[in-house]
């Protein structure tokens, strides 16, 4: 069971469950706190730590959408590109948006 559990986190992919599993009970446990700031800190914090996994997927998205474009055809073919390539600009938009979240280059109309 224990070597599961090690492998299991040892993964990038398992890391960011168990990340998201963490910010899903420091939500709970804020919630039912008298005094819930902590909580929320370290669940903005578990936030950001599962950011930093998905800071370049975005070239896997747009390697993904280029596959697509040049092996697939007809209607799939367009859908399949039309997916990798929105994936891609989110991912992309949201690595831009990472440093308002380190608090490192805040904005004013980010708040």
């Amino acid at each position: 069971m224990l070597t599961k559990v090690t492998r299991f986190t040892n993964d990038a992919a398992g890391l960011e469950k168990t990340l998201r599993l963490f910010q899903a009970l420091t939500q709970i446990l804020a919630f039912h706190s008298l005094s819930p700031a902590p909580y929320l800190h370290a669940r903005k914090q578990l936030t950001l730590g599962r950011r930093y996994f998905r800071l370049l997927k975005w070239v896997d998205a747009f390697g993904e959408s280029y596959r697509a474009f040049t092996e697939s055809t007809g209607l799939v073919g367009v859908l399949e590109v039309g997916k990798w390539s929105c994936l891609g600009i989110y991912l992309w938009l949201e690595m831009l948006t990472i440093f308002d979240a380190m608090g490192v280059w805040e904005r004013e109309w980010a708040k």
